[in-house]
């Protein structure tokens, strides 16, 4: 046993080191500090008398890898252990640094977070303080900043996903495109405005990389790149380091996700696709064993679908009902639904959800799911098939099927079905669902429903639209089907939840 400053410590033949507190609480120590030492480094194994929340400042939960750490540690075991003002804090520490000679200055990991702050407020002031304070240097904290923003992929990645379960390795990258104003913006020292693409130009769009993970594991945005003119070739080269980087971390990305926008049709083309007759099932780029699935979200075809009936010249859609046997042509009137939200505007109770944004959106309203989905509620449903106007039957026959479809790719909870009290929305389980067959119905349909001829759309979707909704519902199926029955014990589903395909993190 020997002595470390105002502490005691007791060294072990096994290498084993206790710390321990002078000050005694009757004949045992008011605190200890149990240390395993290792050629990498010094683990807690154990301690007495502390409070786990005062050692969250290390980068690696009870491990200490550098030097500072352990003197950040001592530093903590040497407070009290009621928490005492920072402002006292920061002054003792301020005399500890003023009475430490220049070359011996080492700065912990709070004096460093702090000194960071005040250097993102403004990098004037910081220099102003240090003139009166104790603080690192600009070198010092532009390091800190370099080792911010370009933090490897890797190296993220595996931080992220080293506490989670095997089987929460499998997800779905989800890529959205987030236009921004072009602009110069000045913080933390840093000048931020050029595009990756180009670096001679203004960002004027952001290309932003999200990860869903499976079986409760976290949703979080893995990259965001910013871009002068986004290309299907820059987003595909993009990907393809991401996925390259899930692959050597072990992580299996089975789900890519966009929306339907022109760079989009042509980066899905892009993929290499093993069966020509089932373009939305793509082969890994990086020798995966698992297929990669072509997905467009669900809730931009949702929009794009009542956008097409809406701007359609007639404001009319031709379908047949898929639950009917002899498929005889029906038509959509959006002027049903004008009807019925001017009767409701006439009456003290609402029947439906329809409001005038809904009915009449505008160009930037269309872009809101919100709308879309008054359109093809159930309470909107009901309150037309209640109604008297002429010829709403195929109108509501419409709503009902799109609303059933959307129902069935937009399961978040296992209980849904059961709180809703709709079988539509439970979650799938088995691979003969019966609500397969009418995804698949509603595939058809959508093929039916495109634009056949050259001339202008007549009552139809746009064949964009029709392709996606069909193809997006197809691999759907497909991908949900595989979830449950891979032979890869790790990643099968007991259940899918069609959420999961989906652009939205929440």
């Amino acid at each position: 046993q020997s002595t470390w400053g105002s502490y005691d410590l007791l060294l072990r033949d096994s290498g084993d080191a206790v710390v321990m507190s002078r000050e005694r609480e009757g004949p045992t120590a008011k605190w200890t500090l149990n240390i395993t030492v290792s050629t990498e480094s010094l683990s807690f194994s154990g301690y007495r008398g502390l409070r786990k929340e005062k050692f969250l400042f290390l980068r690696y939960p009870g491990k200490v890898r550098r030097w500072s750490e352990l003197e950040e540690v001592i530093n903590v075991l040497n407070q009290d252990t009621p928490v005492a003002d920072e402002r006292w804090i920061f002054i003792n520490r301020q005399i500890e640094l003023l009475n430490t000679p220049k070359n011996g200055k080492v700065y912990l990991a709070n004096d460093l977070s702090l000194a960071f702050s005040w250097y993102t407020l403004s990098t004037k002031l910081y220099q102003t303080l240090r003139e009166f304070m104790v603080l690192p240097s600009l070198r010092v904290i532009r390091n800190i900043t370099s080792a911010v923003s370009n933090v490897d992929t890797k190296e993220f990645l595996t931080a992220v996903f080293e506490k989670l379960e095997d089987r929460q390795r499998i997800c779905s990258l989800v890529i959205d495109e987030i236009y921004i104003k072009p602009s110069v913006q000045y913080y933390g020292g840093t000048v931020y405005c050029n595009s990756v693409d180009d670096p001679t130009k203004l960002a004027r769009t952001i290309l932003a990389v999200m990860i869903r993970c499976a079986f409760g594991g976290p949703s979080f945005v893995l990259k965001m790149i910013p871009c002068s003119g986004l290309t299907s070739e820059f987003q595909l080269d993009n990907v393809n380091l991401i996925l390259k980087d899930l692959v050597s971390c072990k992580i299996v990305a089975i789900v890519v996700v966009v929306d339907n926008n022109k760079v989009n049709q042509k980066f899905l083309k892009m993929f290499k696709i093993p069966n020509l007759s089932k373009p939305w099932i793509a082969t890994s780029p990086f020798g995966s064993d698992f297929p990669l699935f072509l997905i467009n979200d669900p809730v931009h075809i949702l929009k794009c679908i009542r956008n097409n009936w809406y701007i359609e010249e007639h404001k009319s859609i031709m379908f047949y009902d898929v639950r009917d046997s002899d498929r005889s042509q029906m038509t959509a009137s959006w002027s049903h639904l004008i009807q019925m939200y001017e009767s409701d505007s006439k009456s003290l109770v609402t029947l439906s959800d329809l409001t005038k944004s809904a009915v009449s959106p505008s160009n930037i309203q269309r872009q809101n799911v919100g709308l879309a989905l008054k359109i093809f509620s159930d309470k909107t449903i009901a309150a037309l098939k209640s109604s008297d106007i002429p010829g709403v039957d195929e109108t509501v026959n419409f709503l009902e099927l799109v609303a059933e479809w959307w129902k069935m790719l937009n399961i978040k909870g296992l209980t849904a079905g059961v709180r809703f009290n709709d079988n539509t929305r439970d979650a799938f389980s088995d691979p003969d669902d019966p609500r397969f067959n009418f995804l698949l119905s509603f595939a058809r349909l959508c093929d039916s429903m495109q634009n056949s001829s050259r001339q202008k759309r007549c009552k139809s979707l746009t064949n964009e639209t029709s392709s996606a909704s069909a193809n997006t519902t197809r691999g759907i199926v497909d991908a949900t089907k595989y979830l449950l029955t891979t032979s890869n014990n790790t990643f099968k589903h007991k259940f899918v939840l069609t959420n999961f395909f989906s652009c939205r993190l929440y």
